[in-house]
């Protein structure tokens, strides 16, 4: 029984990781001051000056990179290099005024679970095993597939409100990484709603050092600041919260 089941979880976590590879990725590029600039990537150029530039389908490896600012004194080129997409992800990359590629990558890739209630399979191994402890598992990041089912149960919701309601409960149970805040975080319609759940979700966030990536979420500028005041007044709850083992 114990071979079967350790059989079983290889399989949950080899077959997503090899599905994933198949997964195209998107590309966000942005310059330090928010100026107008254009891009070469691999032997495409885009075809004006923008102030982002996006590539929403790309398949993972390599690839050449120039980045050609404009501005009131000309057009110069400010960044030539490579930059290495990985498969299945979303990659943020800000380019800092010193000519450095600052680069997230965020792993979108939630693997399709047809026919399988991770809730129902979790009451039968608590059944079998006896009910584990409540504040541990509250500290353990959440699992593909639990997230997978929290993230249409609010998909599924009729308002924000009810939306909020069934998000911090999931919160409440279990960590989350910064990438799984930002899907949740785009189910909201509304850019109130959206500014709440992300501050509530701020200190559940096993790498609380990535939040900023949320505030591309905003469009109005004081909700980015009153997001940036909250994660500053939280810094001595989110140091606390390191040594408990959540990385």
């Amino acid at each position: 029984m114990r071979k079967l089941y350790t059989f079983l979880l290889l399989v949950i976590c080899f077959v997503p990781s090899v599905l994933a590879q198949d997964q195209p990725s998107s590309l966000q590029i942005r310059l330090w001051d928010n100026s107008l600039f254009s891009v070469i990537l691999g032997g495409t150029e885009s075809e004006r000056f923008a102030r982002t530039y996006n590539a929403r389908t790309i398949a993972g490896g390599e690839y050449y990179l120039q980045i050609t600012r404009k501005t009131m004194q000309g057009v110069y080129p400010v960044f030539e290099g490579q930059i290495e997409i990985p498969p299945a992800s979303r990659v943020l990359a800000v380019l800092d005024q010193n000519g450095t590629l600052e680069i997230s990558v965020i792993d979108d890739y939630i693997p399709p679970t047809p026919g399988f209630s991770f809730k129902s399979r979790t009451e039968q191994v608590q059944s079998n095993h006896g009910a584990p402890n409540m504040d541990a598992e509250r500290n353990q990041k959440i699992e593909p597939l639990e997230f997978q089912e929290l993230k249409d149960n609010m998909s599924g919701a009729m308002d924000d409100h009810q939306r909020q309601t069934i998000a911090i409960e999931g919160l409440n149970n279990h960590m989350f990484t910064t990438s799984y805040i930002v899907q949740l975080a785009k189910l909201f319609r509304n850019e109130t709603s959206r500014l709440e759940f992300a501050k509530s979700a701020y200190t559940r966030t096993v790498d609380p050092e990535n939040y900023f990536q949320i505030k591309m979420l905003f469009i109005k500028e004081e909700n980015i600041q009153s997001l940036d005041d909250y994660m500053a007044s939280k810094a001595d709850e989110i140091v606390k919260n390191e040594p408990q083992g959540l990385f």
